[in-house]
């Protein structure tokens, strides 16, 4: 994933392998806070199946799977954030997960995006 430029409006790409080095498909564990931002995240590769996580940084059992052409806002600023593996799409095969980020930090973006978008 390309470094945040951490510029409100900001728009940047990311992708991840489909497999880790040890050949197990690519994912991401429950820590801290990820961003620093809100970004407005597009999928244009690969299925992502997310959990949100706890405050023990265990799963919760809040799961969703993001295909490509869902749009999520990534809002875990505060928290334990959320954890993340790829798994596979409908033709059976595990893709490079890439995405689209836009940050939409400012107040006026993030409540059109919730009001207007996301009704």
């Amino acid at each position: 994933r390309m470094a945040s430029p951490e510029v409100a409006g900001a728009t940047w790409l990311g992708q991840t392998p489909a497999y880790d080095e040890q050949g197990k498909p690519s994912g991401k564990h429950c820590k801290g806070p990820a961003r620093n931002a809100t970004n407005w995240v597009v999928t244009l590769t690969g299925c992502v199946e997310f959990e949100v996580c706890n405050t023990e940084k265990g799963g919760t059992g809040q799961i969703v799977t993001i295909v490509p052409g869902n749009v999520l806002i990534a809002d875990d600023v505060e928290g334990p954030a959320h954890r993340w593996r790829l798994v596979p799409c409908s033709d059976n095969v595990i893709h490079p997960w890439t995405r689209q980020y836009t940050d939409v930090s400012g107040h006026a973006a993030l409540e059109f995006l919730r009001n207007q978008i996301f009704q």
